[in-house]
Formats: C-alpha cells, structure tokens, sequence
C-alpha cells in the first residue's frame, strides 16, 4: 500500500481507475435487479410522502462541486 501511495500522481489515477474497473466489472448476483428496484420504490415512496425534496440536475451538481471545492480549501 505504502508503495501505491509513493506513485506518481498520474500513476495512482490510473492505479486507482484500474481498481474501480475491477470492482465495478465485478458480477453483482442475480439479486442486483431486485435490490435496485426496491431502492427505486422506497425513493419513491420518500417523495410522494414528502421525506425528501426533488432537486434538479443542475442545481444537484452545484451543489456538488461547492462541496468540493470547500474540501480543497479546508
């Protein structure tokens, strides 16, 4: 680990994107369909019940990368 760590940047970028690669390529089961439409449900069933508050796209990845760029200046 220590190793990977002492890699250059674009080393471990690549090392990093190989690993996710590995992971995701990964079969999920058969269960993965089912999982996925019982998440799907209960996110619906959050909305219409008012839990959760829709947002759209555009304002969802702003939000996204002001929290980023806080993190780089923290």
């Amino acid at each position: 680990m220590e190793r990977s760590l002492a890699l250059p940047r674009n080393d471990r970028e690549e090392l990093a994107r190989r690993l996710l690669m590995s992971i995701e390529t990964e079969d999920p089961g058969e269960d993965a369909g089912a999982i996925w439409v019982d998440e799907m449900r209960r996110r619906l069933d959050d909305l219409h019940a008012g839990k959760v508050t829709p947002v759209e796209w555009r304002g969802a990845v702003e939000r996204v990368r002001n929290g980023l760029k806080r993190r780089k200046t923290a």
